[in-house]
Parts: C-alpha cells; structure tokens; sequence
C-alpha cells in the first residue's frame, strides 16, 4: 500500500488508478483496492474506501 501511495502521489489519474463516472478513482495493490477522490486545488488524495482482499 505505501508503495502506491507514493506512486499516486506523483501522478493521482495516472497508472495504476483508473477513472470512474462520479469523480472518484480507484487504484489496486496487493491484497485490495482504495477508491479515491482528489482535490481540485491541492494534491490531495482522500480515501473513501479501502478494501483489504
């Protein structure tokens, strides 16, 4: 998970993360996924689910 958090951190709507229709991405790592949004003004990632598979 810390390893995606850095990759998003560099680039939030890029690879790993995939786009959805309500704004919110969602990006995978190993053992689960986290569905994300991203503030407009700020790099800000806020996790809005996080599932552990």
């Amino acid at each position: 998970m810390e390893s995606l958090e850095k990759r998003l951190v560099l680039n939030p709507f890029g690879p790993p993360a995939a786009g959805n229709r309500d704004n919110s991405w969602s990006a995978a790592f190993t053992g689960g996924f986290i569905t994300y949004i991203v503030s407009n003004r700020h790099v800000v990632i806020n996790v809005i689910d996080l599932v552990a598979l």
